[in-house]
């Protein structure tokens, strides 16, 4: 679905009214799902026209690593530029006959492990090469 969508197209998939406010380099869903905190849609910054990703702000507590595993496998390791910034776990996402691959990278605030929560959730889609 991101593939191809249009930023009022990716504010279809969640509950409510699909309306957005427009931000600086975004935009914002503003009736959001239970359990969500935040929703930000950001488009192909060379047309503007494509969805490149979605970030889901979740409502604490999010879902555990061992939770988020058990759902989409094993996660990878995102490395870190420095001792400040969150943990990251990409899980990769691939449905056949699907035309694009998807990453979901869940952001920790402390070293992930299986009882560690998540603080929010990214998705962004992949090319297939």
């Amino acid at each position: 679905m991101l593939a191809t969508c249009t930023r009022m197209d990716a504010a279809a998939l969640f509950d409510g009214d699909g309306a957005v406010t427009d931000r600086p380099g975004f935009a914002e869903l503003t009736t959001l799902p239970t359990g969500v905190a935040r929703v930000r849609i950001f488009e192909d910054v060379k047309t503007g026209s494509k969805v490149e990703y979605i970030e889901i702000k979740l409502e604490e507590p999010g879902p555990s690593c061992a939770e988020l595993e058990a759902e989409l496998g094993a996660g990878s390791v995102v490395h870190r530029f420095s001792p400040g910034e969150p943990y990251t776990l990409g899980f990769a996402v691939d449905v056949e006959g699907a035309p694009f691959r998807a990453t979901v990278f869940a952001i920790f605030l402390e070293k992930p492990t299986a009882a560690t929560r998540a603080a929010r959730v990214e998705l962004r889609r992949d090319l297939r090469l």
